[in-house]
């Protein structure tokens, strides 16, 4: 090979299958772009690769034995001759544009490490779905996302060869993980650079070497993030959004609740036109707590755009909503934060005790404790977010009065995002209204429900049956009546009472 590769093409081959080997080859020699070299490195595999007709000319075999993925790169890196390193596994497929698209894309010399788009596929080949990466616009943001979760699969990755002259080797303590922990050294160096474009197919089979590994996979995914987490010094910080309408009971506590938690940096209160004390309470706590920034909004908007706003404001890459009229608990954040890292989530939220002084008689008769864990909608009263799914998701729609929080779930299901309620209490909300007032407000509830019912049909599909999607008087007549009962019920049980005991109802 007289003239250097602009390319290094490293395939980590152990035990691998003869027709996805073949595959995976096939593709590189299918390739548009032609300057390239294809360093297959043998990790010890029981049959030594090789091929019925001899070693193809641009092909190199190097034979080791088994040390693992993350050793055979290190031996193909250390063999490279091209520019640009890129990495196959032997069981995924390279479209025939992978790196001519790539190579056009890193003619910005800034751009040293590049990333794209992908396709789960079969055994056969045939597409499963999409995998849709994120783009970021700046290394923090891509240092976050590693010290919660791994992204750029390795197969579709092109990164120059300067970069690991300065970063260093692959871990080979790694037996899996070992790009997580990786991409988290060169991105304390270095920007990653999405190429646009869906440029190959990663296989799912059940001899994949990630379902063979000798390291329990969650206790391997979690020591390559926390070795991310200490290279990166990752110390996280919450922008805690609060909106609140006439909360003046309760916003003041609220406020210094959440001010409590260490991990908050920024409060950001928005002030949707309150006509009560709501905004000179918020005002003197500002004047008083440096982390506290107000929005007021003149008119009433609603909270999707009082969330909006405030959102947009925030500066972390955590962000917490919590309602004006709840009242966290101490340890809420630590907890929420605890079950997004643990279960590895976009968003995670507990659940809220009610208290409601103005229902009377009728607070007996209602649910109000009523929790469970959730991973279809889990509300927004006390929650926590990465950034980039709200960003993703264009924050909450603003054309609905309320049921927006239940919308934007529905939406995250749909672009794949994780999210889990848990039954544990982290809060109080404080429900002021009376009985009726309560119903109507499930009234508008319920006519919000039709809207984002009609929006994600396909997610709701069995929540409803088509009867109960039609108009039936029946039904509405037969509520009515049960209502009436029970309102009856519950004047006949009080006087009763009051004729028994001499003690009047209302002072049980």
């Amino acid at each position: 090979m007289d003239k250097l590769p602009k390319v290094s093409i490293i395939m980590p081959v152990y035990n691998q299958e003869e027709e996805y080997l073949n595959k995976a080859v096939e593709s590189v020699f299918n390739q548009t772009f032609k300057d390239w070299e294809l360093i297959i490195v043998d990790d010890g595999s029981d049959e030594p690769v090789n091929f019925s007709e001899g070693i193809p000319d641009k092909v190199r075999i190097l034979r080791q034995e088994n040390k693992g993925v993350a050793s055979a790169l290190n031996k193909g890196i250390k063999e490279a001759k091209g520019d640009w390193i890129a990495w196959l596994s032997s069981d995924d497929i390279w479209y025939p544009n992978k790196l001519e698209a790539q190579i056009n894309f890193a003619t910005d010399p800034k751009r040293k490490v590049i990333y794209s788009d992908w396709y789960y596929i079969n055994e056969k080949g045939e597409i499963i779905r999409q995998t849709k990466e994120p783009e970021y616009k700046n290394k923090e943001e891509v240092q976050f996302r590693l010290c919660h979760r791994f992204f750029a699969c390795g197969s579709f990755v092109m990164i120059h060869k300067d970069v690991f002259e300065k970063v260093g080797n692959f871990d080979e303590t790694f037996r899996g993980c070992e790009d997580h922990e990786m991409w988290g050294r060169i991105s304390k160096e270095y920007m990653f650079y999405k190429c646009p474009g869906i440029l190959g197919g990663y296989r799912e089979h059940q001899k994949a070497l990630r379902y063979n590994l000798k390291e329990d996979e969650a206790t391997l995914y979690n020591r390559a993030r926390n070795k991310v987490r200490e290279n990166l010094n990752y110390n996280p910080k919450v922008s805690v959004v609060i909106a609140a309408h006439n909360e003046a009971k309760t916003i003041g506590n609220c406020i210094c609740a959440v001010s409590d938690a260490s991990a908050v940096s920024e409060i950001i209160v928005v002030n949707d036109g309150s006509t009560d004390d709501t905004k000179n309470i918020i005002e003197a706590l500002n004047s008083k707590n440096e982390k506290i920034k107000v929005i007021n909004i003149t008119r009433q908007s609603g909270r999707a755009i009082a969330r909006n706003r405030g959102i947009e404001l925030a500066t972390n890459n955590l962000i917490a909503t919590v309602d004006g009229d709840t009242v966290p608990n101490r340890g809420w954040l630590e907890m929420l934060m605890n079950i997004l890292d643990d279960n590895w989530l976009d968003a995670s939220a507990g659940s809220v005790k009610w208290e409601s002084p103005n229902m009377g008689h009728w607070k007996q008769y209602v649910d109000f404790y009523q929790t469970s864990n959730s991973t279809k909608s889990i509300g927004t009263v006390c929650t926590l977010f990465k950034k980039e799914m709200l960003k993703h998701l264009n924050g909450f729609r603003e054309d609905i009065t309320s049921g927006e929080d239940s919308d934007f779930f529905m939406r995250a299901q749909r672009e794949g995002f994780k999210f889990i309620k848990v039954r544990d209490i982290i809060g109080t909300h404080y429900e002021y209204r009376n009985f009726f007032e309560w119903l109507e407000r499930h009234y508008e509830y319920g006519s919000d429900r039709a809207e984002i019912t009609y929006h994600h049909k396909d997610i709701m599909k069995g929540q409803y049956s088509e009867e109960e999607m039609r108009e039936n008087p029946p039904e509405i007549a037969k509520i009515i009546d049960t209502l009436c009962s029970l309102v009856g019920t519950l004047g006949f049980r009080k006087h009763w009472y009051e004729k028994m005991t001499g003690v009047r109802g209302d002072k049980r």
